[in-house]
């Protein structure tokens, strides 16, 4: 089981994620709504992996990555980029970030749960 934070602008999809990583998953799971309260907890309680949002107000999804990078509790935690920006250029953006891993949306739950597993090992 991984304490796994998620940051995303969407209630809705807050807690869609939450379900399936939760629920299916048996992750611990945390929900942030924005960019800077995600990267706020992100360096109060690193988590085991991140799954991260591209479009929100504020700090994209880019620059969470990037300071998350940055900064020496941070800097080793995998990071998913999730987001509908599904060109090429958004996902060589995100892993020039310092993304470990890009994945567009909609995905499916069997999808997200294998790429959570494969990300999770990392930081074992």
């Amino acid at each position: 089981m991984a304490k796994i934070l998620v940051i995303d602008d969407n209630a809705d999809l807050l807690q869609m994620l939450r379900l399936i990583l939760q629920e299916r998953g048996k992750h611990e799971v945390i929900l942030s709504g924005d960019g800077a309260d995600g990267l706020s907890r992100a360096l109060a309680s690193p988590p085991d992996l991140a799954i991260v949002d591209v479009m929100m107000p504020g700090i994209t999804g880019y620059d969470v990555v990037r300071r998350m990078r940055e900064m020496p509790q941070t800097s080793s935690v995998p990071i998913l980029v999730l987001t509908a920006r599904g060109q090429t250029i958004d996902q060589q953006t995100a892993l020039q970030a310092g993304a470990n891993a890009f994945m567009a949306k909609p995905v499916t739950p069997q999808t997200l749960l294998e790429q959570v597993e494969n990300l999770s090992l990392i930081h074992i």
